[in-house]
């Protein structure tokens, strides 16, 4: 399925100069109900008729297995391109949208999150799964 296959306008927009993501009634109505601390309002806005709000993602966690994770070097610093997340962690993360300071510009969704998301039916929102350093079907 490519971009438009759908139909239609999402619910959820990715915008990183401004905030994480922008989405309408419906997306946030779903992030706040699963993730209610983990999502910051930064302000209301419009889309024609629609009500749009510009949404930060506040949590961060340190749930990542580095010697399991692919680290992109990029000289003075490094950054992880891949991340792989300890398996103990799991509990944590599957009720939380979150960020990781190895990484802050990536947002993850958990299980429950993402699971609360696609019932809704909120489009918008591209996901690939992020392996636990244990798996099997690993990088």
């Amino acid at each position: 399925m490519g971009p438009g296959d759908l139909g239609g306008r999402p619910n959820i927009f990715r915008h990183p100069e401004i905030c994480d993501w922008v989405c309408d009634d419906v997306a946030l109505s779903v992030l706040s109900g699963v993730a209610q601390a983990d999502v910051r309002i930064l302000g209301e806005g419009s889309l024609g008729r629609e009500r749009m709000y510009a949404v930060q993602i506040v949590s961060i966690l340190d749930v990542v297995d580095l010697e399991s994770s692919i680290i992109q070097n990029y000289g003075p610093y490094q950054v992880v391109g891949f991340p792989a997340f300890h398996r103990d962690a799991e509990g944590e993360i599957e009720s939380h949208i979150f960020k990781i300071p190895e990484s802050p510009f990536d947002i993850f969704l958990g299980k429950v999150v993402k699971d609360s998301l696609d019932r809704a039916g909120v489009r918008g929102l591209r996901c690939a799964p992020v392996p636990f350093a244990d798996d099997e079907a690993f990088w």
